[in-house]
């Protein structure tokens, strides 16, 4: 990993280089606390499942797989812009 600067404010950053990154925004109120509570709770407890039955590599193939799986129910829930401000879609504000 010598081509990845790597360092620590509030959060950690990594900075690979020749790296392609993409970025969600979102505006708050778009999704219902509940919801994101909810998708929380159920990931946590999907993880610890999988903790159980895998380990190691296999265990990191599963979470990674089960992450993108909420990331895309999450994704979708924000596709759909049914709650709070839709200031984004103002192509002067975006």
């Amino acid at each position: 990993m010598d081509d990845v600067i790597f360092y620590r404010r509030n959060l950690p950053h990594l900075h690979p280089q020749h790296a392609i990154f993409f970025v969600t925004f979102r505006l708050a109120g778009t999704i219902p606390k509940e919801f994101l509570e909810r998708l929380q709770k159920e990931k946590e407890a999907h993880l610890k499942e999988l903790a159980k039955k895998h380990t190691g590599k296999s265990f990191q193939e599963e979470k990674y797989a089960a992450e993108k799986r909420f990331f895309a129910r999450y994704d979708a829930w924000l596709d759909q812009c049914a709650h709070g401000p839709t200031w984004l879609k103002d192509e002067s504000i975006a």
